[in-house]
Parts: C-alpha cells; structure tokens; sequence
C-alpha cells in the first residue's frame, strides 16, 4: 500500500511540474495580436521550430514573424571611421591600456564609443561600430506547426519541490521497510533522511533541464 501511494505522488508532482503555457489565434483578437506578442517574447531567445511533416529546426538569437513568414534573426558589426579635431573634444576617457578605445565626450555633448583611435596632427582618427539586425527567412507560418521557447529559471521551483516531496516519501519508505519503523538504527535513521536533500537536488537540476515551455501553435 505505500508503494502505491509513493507512485499517486509521483504521478501527480511530475503532472503538476512537467507544463508549459500554450498560446494560439483564438487566445487572441487577431492573428496580428498573437504575431506581435510572440515577437515580444522571443527577442534573443533559442526557438525550437516544429513543422508541419514533423521536422524541426533550432533557431538561435530570436525571430520574428512578418508578412505571416517566420524569419530568424541575427547581428552583423557595421564599422564606420570618422574624424574629429582635438579642439571640439571636451573629454576622453580611454578604456584600453592600449589607448586604443575611449568613451568621448564631444564639446556638443555627443556622447562617442571610440575604437581604433590614432591621433595625429591636431586630429582623432576613430571608428565607432554599430550591430546591425539582420533577418532570415525560416519558413511560411502555414508551413509551421509551432514555436516554443523555455524559461529554465521557472521550471526550478515545481521540480524542486517535487523532488523534494519524493525524497521524503522514498525516505520514509527506506526508513520504515529497512528498519521497520524503529528509531534505534542511527545509521538507518540517516540514510533516510539524505534522500530529502538529494531529492531537491536532482529536483533543481532537472527543473533546469526541463525548464518551463512557451509554446505558439500556428497550425495546431
């Protein structure tokens, strides 16, 4: 009987840990609503993209829907070198021991992340380098069956405290089958209560693992 009882609790803690929040068009008013909170959520985050024919894609840094198209997105570094005479810099503070970066402080009070400096002749040569958002064409939405993100950070707490309650139940079964209830037995006593400590362990870990799933159906 207490095994049985050990596995209800199993069943019901890994029920109550292992979800995910599952968003479609008619938790939405329009498909452009559903579209626009799903860009808001996924911005640098890794995607996992599920097909129609089953296939799957993992996306990393993002995506974005536009134009009903799923696009990947990305950076690229845009570099531009410019000019400034040393009379119009009211400051410079360098951030490299080898006077090759600084943040500048221009007499208009611009603001400037400078790299590659070289002074000559009254004059700061600089470049300032900008990331540039990119995108890239994953795939039609009607092609797509959905896209799902994890938090790990919020799959911890259930799994912790799941593992924590099966400890207790394996210990109380180790303790009372092994030392049939009796507290004489120290070492007994012990190992019976270790199980609580490892539980909420293994709890943590694979609450990281499993994180908590956001997931967006297209196509359910």
């Amino acid at each position: 009987m207490k095994h049985i009882n050990f596995f209800i609790v199993a069943f019901f803690s890994l029920t109550f840990v292992s979800c995910s929040s599952i968003y479609s068009i008619k938790d939405f008013s329009s498909k452009e609503k559903l579209y626009q909170d799903f860009n808001n959520s996924v911005k640098d985050k890794s995607i996992n993209v599920k097909f129609i024919n089953d296939s799957s894609l993992t996306i990393n840094n993002g995506a974005v829907i536009k134009n009903d198209t799923l696009y990947s997105t990305g950076y690229r570094l845009d570099k531009n070198y410019r000019k400034v005479a040393l009379s119009e810099i009211k400051n410079i503070n360098y951030t490299g021991s080898d006077y090759k970066s600084a943040n500048l402080l221009l007499k208009n009070d611009e603001q400037i992340n400078a790299g590659d400096i070289n002074i000559a002749n009254d004059t700061m040569e600089y470049s300032v380098t900008k990331k540039i958002l990119t995108w890239s064409e994953v795939a039609p939405l009607d092609k797509i069956k959905e896209a799902s993100y994890k938090n790990r950070w919020l799959g911890i707490p259930g799994w912790f405290l799941a593992g924590t309650g099966l400890g207790v139940i394996v210990g109380a079964i180790i303790f009372t089958s092994r030392n049939n209830g009796s507290p004489d037995n120290a070492y007994m006593t012990l190992n019976s209560f270790l199980t609580i400590p490892f539980g909420s362990f293994v709890g943590i870990i694979w609450g990281w693992i499993d994180g908590y799933n956001y997931i967006y159906r297209f196509n359910p």
